[in-house]
């Protein structure tokens, strides 16, 4: 439900050839006015990442952009598998059910950057003993906006968060040399991971990603997922959210590794 005084556009996209997800529109994306819901049945095996468009708006022509969270595609959502997945300054949760071992996978990420708060929500710990990645909440309720470095905000007005690697273009920033399964925190990624320590700040983040056995998500009916998606611009305390709900088990779609 959206709960915020204005629109939020959320978007789903899948990483490979798995069964789309029932979305209202073809694109990917739709629109939550104030006060709407919407609740998602996700295929078995689906694997893919969801985001949140800020200020968004149809122009003349009738082209839709966000000023946050889009994809380039001009209209609600993503459209095609050749548009652009992850759009900068942009907060992701990614997701990955049924994989190989058994297990379904999640996280937050800001390694595109952050424009809204996002948190995954499961049923609880199940067997886990003391580990805290193991069928716990993933993600960050704080707004990073406002205490974003200056050099990293996107746009004068401040929409938005980068990551570093988009402010700066450098391979020491992006993990994009050789070397880069030995990439290391930074300044910045300190400052999204001291603030939200349960969301991936990098590309080589290794402490930030969250499982649970995939045959323990939805029993009778169990909500396995909450992603709430709220923001500063919301006007309002209280975070929208999509539900996601696993509606079985099967093989996981090819070309998924975990």
């Amino acid at each position: 439900m959206n709960e915020c005084d204005v629109a939020v556009l959320p978007v789903a996209k899948s990483n490979c050839g798995c069964t789309p997800l029932q979305l209202p529109t073809t694109t990917g994306g739709f629109v939550l006015q104030p006060g709407q819901s919407i609740t998602i049945s996700v295929p078995p095996s689906w694997s893919g990442v969801i985001w949140g468009g800020t200020r968004c708006s149809i122009e003349d022509s009738g082209a839709f952009h966000c000023l946050t969270g889009d994809c380039g595609s001009a209209k609600v959502g993503c459209g095609g598998e050749s548009d652009l997945l992850q759009p900068a300054s942009t907060s992701i949760a990614a997701f990955t059910f049924n994989a190989t071992d058994g297990m379904y996978y999640y996280e937050v990420s800001f390694k595109n950057g952050y424009n809204l708060p996002i948190i995954v929500v499961t049923g609880g710990r199940r067997n886990g003993g003391d580990d805290e990645h193991h069928c716990t909440n993933a993600g960050c309720a704080v707004n990073l906006i406002s205490s974003c470095p200056p050099e990293l905000r996107y746009s004068d007005e401040s929409l938005g968060c980068k990551s570093a690697c988009q402010a700066f273009a450098e391979p020491s920033f992006c993990c994009s040399t050789a070397a880069a399964f030995n990439c290391s925190t930074n300044r910045y990624t300190d400052f999204f991971r001291q603030a939200c320590p349960k969301a991936n700040s990098f590309a080589n983040d290794k402490t930030s990603t969250f499982s649970c056995p995939f045959q323990q998500g939805l029993v009778g009916g169990e909500r396995m997922n909450s992603v709430m998606v709220g923001g500063f611009n919301c006007g309002s305390s209280n975070l929208p959210s999509m539900d996601v709900v696993d509606m079985g088990r099967s093989r996981r779609c090819d070309g998924v590794e975990r």
